[in-house]
């Protein structure tokens, strides 16, 4: 997985430091249960979980 923006009261920006932009490796279970949303999207996402239109979810629309 690769950390290249924020997502922050709907806003899009850079990591607040140039050590927040990095990569992470998942194990095969992580990487599977983080594509199953993706497989699911009606629409093309760069975003593993995204809107019907393919923009970030925002804080406000989650349900825990």
């Amino acid at each position: 997985m690769q950390v290249r923006r924020s997502v922050r009261k709907g806003k899009i920006n850079l990591p607040k430091t140039s050590k927040s932009r990095r990569s992470i490796k998942l194990g095969r279970i992580v990487a599977e249960a983080l594509m199953r949303p993706k497989k699911r999207q009606m629409v093309f996402s760069e975003w593993v979980f995204c809107t019907n239109k393919g923009t970030p979810i925002r804080s406000h629309n989650l349900l825990w």
